[in-house]
């Protein structure tokens, strides 16, 4: 009786470490079309990290103060399949000429809230610059990238 539950002990274990896949690592500016479901698209030679801070401006009369971090491994949902990723996450404050905040991001959760995401794309580093996806404002008014 020990022989056959050494036997079925061995099998289960041969079964399980056959049927366990690695997740598929591609680099950051992978095309889409080539990322296959769960795969991770990763920083590899971390070209992520030189857009992360804070970065304020001034446009139109308003303040403008942009919080870019890094979120690794962050999962992107679509129709067409499902994947992760690392990507900048961008957050915002305006503040019009009295210095009153008309529209703060700062302390939203990423994926609690649905609109006013920024979230990287991909970067284009021959230029030096990356590609940002906006969800838009209230009823995604604004989206685009």
């Amino acid at each position: 009786m020990k022989k056959i539950s050494q036997i079925i002990l061995v099998f289960s274990l041969f079964v399980s470490f056959t049927q366990c896949k690695a997740q598929q690592v591609f680099p950051l500016n992978t095309p889409l079309d080539d990322i296959p479901p769960n795969a991770y698209v990763k920083d590899l030679n971390n070209e992520l990290q030189s857009f992360e801070g804070i970065f304020k401006t001034n446009f139109q009369g308003n303040e403008i103060t942009l919080y870019i971090t890094k979120v690794e491994n962050k999962l992107k949902e679509s129709v067409d399949k499902s994947f992760y990723r690392d990507a900048l996450n961008v957050k915002y404050i305006v503040k019009n000429s009295s210095g009153i905040a008309v529209q703060d991001t700062q302390n939203m959760a990423l994926n609690n809230q649905s609109y006013f995401n920024i979230i990287s794309i991909g970067t284009r580093p021959t230029l030096g610059d990356i590609v940002l996806g906006y969800d838009g404002t209230n009823c995604g008014i604004g989206w685009g990238k």
